[in-house]
């Protein structure tokens, strides 16, 4: 037990993400930018970003933050791609992006010097600015949708607090901690596996029942659910041996009782296997600011 739970300390992302830096500008002023599958980058403009295209959006996602772009990449390798930006005050940039083994600047600060092109005026444009997130195997462009999982992210990136624990037939569940932005409530969970048959996940909800005692619920069963406005690392349904998995859901804040119950539920296809966690009124209250 003490074993398992000092694993469950470590976080494993299992989307893979993705840094750059500046080696060199060319003489038509392209930025080349080194990009590497395990970092992410930040291209920092002295101005919000009104426009961007990539290239490469199968491969090499690129998210707008006011005067900030960050760049990261779904696998460890990607082909060599263009990077067009325009900025508030006129200027046009151009980037190379491609893939090398390692990197060690993870930011890159953006001058109008390196501009190409210099427009009188700026001109509005109407886009979203967003290549786009994938969720579930689709890539998804609403701007909501993006500031989720770019929260999300951030939370996957942070220490975690593991706190509650289940352990259910040599699976371990453990909370590794709830966090608050902007009436969005996120609950990271970590999920390890010590046996030999894979977890295969089929539900995930999260249900607030009045405190009448135990009840027994099978999958089908879940009219009372509450919505999931995302889930991280959703793609990921198999919990194999060996390894540890960072899921994280985000939920709108909601009215909780003290006499009520929340759990999150997890299920396996065919019912063949289902864990219950309770998330006390206490542990709600405790969430930290994001």
């Amino acid at each position: 037990m003490k074993k398992v739970l000092g694993i469950l300390f470590l976080v494993v992302s299992v989307p893979v993400c993705v840094f750059a830096q500046q080696s060199r500008i060319s003489e038509f002023k392209d930025i080349h930018i080194d990009v590497t599958f395990d970092k992410r980058m930040y291209l920092i403009f002295p101005v919000s970003v009104y426009k961007f295209d990539c290239s490469e959006p199968d491969s090499i996602i690129v998210l707008k933050d006011e005067n900030k772009l960050v760049i990261y990449s779904k696998y460890d390798e990607v082909f060599d791609s263009n990077l067009m930006v325009e900025t508030d005050d006129g200027y046009d940039y151009s980037f190379i992006v491609h893939w090398v083994a390692d990197i060690k600047n993870p930011k890159l600060i953006i001058t109008p010097d390196m501009s190409f092109f210099k427009r009188a005026k700026a001109r509005p444009f109407q886009s979203d600015g967003i290549v786009g997130v994938e969720v579930d195997g689709v890539v998804k462009k609403d701007t909501a949708v993006v500031e989720l999982n770019r929260t999300c992210r951030l939370i996957d990136g942070m220490k975690a607090d593991v706190g509650l624990t289940k352990l259910n037939k040599k699976m371990v569940f453990a909370i590794g901690g709830i966090y608050i932005k902007e009436g969005v409530l996120f609950f990271r969970v970590m999920v390890e596996n010590e046996s030999n048959l894979p977890f295969e996940i089929d539900l995930v909800s999260f249900v607030q029942e009045e405190e009448k005692g135990k009840v027994k619920r099978k999958a089908v069963q879940s009219p009372a659910a509450m919505d999931i406005l995302y889930a991280y690392n959703s793609e990921v349904k198999s919990i194999k041996k060996g390894g540890i998995y960072t899921y994280i859901y985000a939920l709108k804040t909601f009215t909780y009782k003290k006499e009520n119950k929340l759990y999150l539920e997890f299920y396996e296809k065919s019912n063949a296997r289902s864990v219950r966690i309770e998330l006390p009124y206490t542990a709600l209250l405790k969430a930290k600011q994001i």
